[in-house]
């Protein structure tokens, strides 16, 4: 039924199996048609437990996202930064201008270098967690401390509704996000379906 709901064209689904999945999930998947694609590093901080120091990088600005033309820049930098089709750009702007009508709980962030688009993410709150996602910085804008300086100004913004942040991080992301004052404390096995043909 899952499956059902995906779309036939686009980017393929992704499933996340992590410390609370059935011990057997990962062969099921595989016999669906899904394949071992990342592993991913679960990771948390309790916000309010620390101050953040904004050095700041010169020229560096964060806004929320609120319109459609901000929305276009956030998908650039998204697209690029995660190295996603450009074809899917349709797509991702429909999926995220929906998330954005839940206003109270998804909020997306874009990080400007000198008013150039250059940090993506977002930010979701359930029950005093604020959660990060989809952060990315666009490959040109990378090695700047950019991505550093983002994660300061977004979290600042999460602690006004959260108590706790959680998120999922890549190999290569977990240094930075560790330099912040993350720590990790399980893993999660991410798959890819590949099986969109039904055979």
């Amino acid at each position: 039924p899952a499956l059902g709901i995906c779309p036939p064209q686009g980017e393929e689904p992704l499933w996340i199996v992590g410390p609370s999945s059935y011990d057997n999930l990962g062969p099921v998947l595989h016999k669906n048609g899904f394949v071992p694609y990342e592993k991913w590093i679960g990771m948390i901080q309790h916000i309010q437990e620390k101050e953040y120091i904004h050095t700041g990088v010169e020229g560096f600005q964060c806004k929320r996202v609120r319109t459609e033309a901000e929305l276009k820049e956030w998908i650039t930098v998204y697209i690029d930064g995660y190295q996603k089709p450009k074809e899917y750009q349709a797509e991702f702007f429909e999926r995220f201008r929906e998330l954005m009508q839940h206003a109270d709980q998804y909020h997306l962030y874009l990080g400007l270098y000198h008013n150039r688009p250059a940090v993506a993410g977002s930010l979701f709150f359930y029950d005093g967690t604020a959660g990060l996602y989809c952060i990315t910085t666009a490959r040109h804008m990378r090695r700047r401390g950019l991505a550093t300086a983002y994660l300061k100004e977004v979290i600042t913004e999460a602690k006004k509704q959260a108590d706790t942040c959680i998120l999922h991080a890549t190999s290569a992301g977990k240094p930075t996000y560790e330099k912040i004052g993350f720590t990790a404390v399980n893993e999660f096995d991410v798959y890819r379906w590949r099986n969109r043909d039904g055979t």
